[in-house]
């Protein structure tokens, strides 16, 4: 879904331009959370949907300046666009700025969503976490919870922890 919006959105490709189009996509997961393999068939039926094809790239390590990287080597190899997680804005901003100042149409997704336009990016493809959270506690409220703990296993992921404040 994300690929094919990122096909979608760049003004000067249209649903029929996108064969042969390639995106990549650069999450911030380690090959391990369940979450991750979803979204990348998501991609990958979107890109296929529309004729382009989606190249999907995570480090094991986690490091953000490995991520950096991977958003840098994406864009050195000037695909019609990229597709990028946000989870820390210091980190990968600049790698992300010098994409879009190399004309490379940049959408971010899951986390970013504050940061992602400063940086410009096309759109963010997300939620706003703090609302999230806030409707999360309130249910839980409903539901007769008294007392709460939001655990953050990626402290470095603004989206977690605004998800917790």
């Amino acid at each position: 879904m994300v690929a094919g919006a990122a096909a979608m959105t760049v003004p000067t490709v249209g649903y029929a331009g996108s064969h042969g189009e390639r995106y990549v996509m650069i999450t911030h997961t380690q090959g391990t959370d369940p979450f991750w393999p979803v979204v990348e068939k998501g991609g990958r039926d979107a890109a296929a949907a529309v004729g382009a094809t989606l190249e999907y790239n995570f480090d094991v390590s986690g490091d953000m300046s490995a991520m950096a990287k991977l958003i840098e080597a994406a864009a050195a190899s000037q695909p019609d666009g990229i597709i990028v997680s946000l989870p820390d804005a210091a980190a990968l901003g600049p790698a992300i700025q010098a994409a879009v100042a190399d004309g490379i149409p940049v959408i971010t997704m899951n986390s970013g969503l504050e940061s992602s336009a400063e940086l410009g990016a096309l759109m963010h493809v997300g939620q706003p976490e703090r609302d999230a959270g806030f409707a999360a506690g309130k249910r839980a409220m409903e539901e007769g919870v008294t007392k709460g703990l939001c655990l953050n296993q990626e402290a470095f992921n603004t989206a977690l922890v605004d998800r917790c404040t």
